[in-house]
C-alpha cells in the first residue's frame, strides 16, 4: 500500500507543476499504520474523481479498487494484531495470578511440613533438598569439556 501511495504522491507532485495546489491533498504520511491508513483512505477518496489524471500518468485503471482492498486488508490485520495483543495481556495476567497463588500455596505447604517434621532432622534435610530441586542452575557439560583435547606424546612432538 505504501508503494501505491508513494506513486500517487509522485504523480500529484508532477501534476502540481502545471496545476498549483494539486499535490496538497496527496502528501505522504509519517511512519505508522494508523497514519498510513488515514492517508490511504484520503487518497482513495480524493483520487476517485481524478482517476483519469492518474491513469494518464501510468497508474492502472483499477488502482483505486486495489488501494481500497489494501486498506481493508490492513484494517483486518490491525484488528487481528489488537486482538492478539489483548489476548496476550490476558494470558500474561492469568499466569501472574496463578504464580502468585502457587507461591502462597508453596509457602503454606513449607510451613506445614516444617511444623509437622520439626523433630526429624533427616526428613527436614530431605525436604530442604526437595525444595531446592530445580532452583539452582545446573552447569551443563559441553562436548569440549567432556572430551578434552588429547596432548600428543612427547616423542611425537620431538620427532616433528
Amino acid at each position: 500500500m505504501k508503494k501505491d501511495l508513494l506513486a500517487i504522491h509522485r504523480i500529484a507532485t508532477a501534476v502540481a507543476l502545471e496545476t498549483p495546489g494539486f499535490a496538497d491533498n496527496f502528501q505522504m504520511p509519517r511512519l505508522g499504520d494508523p497514519k498510513l491508513l488515514t492517508a490511504a483512505r484520503a487518497f482513495a477518496e480524493l483520487a476517485t474523481p481524478l482517476v483519469d489524471v492518474f491513469v494518464k500518468h501510468a497508474r492502472p485503471a483499477g488502482f483505486i479498487e486495489d488501494l481500497q482492498r489494501d486498506i481493508q486488508l490492513l484494517e483486518q490485520a490491525s484488528a487481528q494484531y489488537t486482538d492478539g495483543a489483548r489476548a496476550y495481556g490476558d494470558v500474561k495476567a492469568a499466569i501472574a495470578k496463578a504464580l502468585d497463588r502457587a507461591t502462597v500455596a508453596a509457602t503454606r505447604l513449607d510451613a506445614l511440613v516444617r511444623n509437622t517434621l520439626h523433630q526429624d532432622l533427616e526428613k527436614i534435610e530431605n525436604w530442604d533438598r526437595a525444595c531446592e530441586f530445580g532452583r539452582k542452575p545446573v552447569k551443563r557439560v559441553t562436548a569440549t569439556e567432556a572430551a578434552p583435547t588429547p596432548t600428543p606424546p612427547i616423542a611425537a612432538t620431538v620427532a616433528a
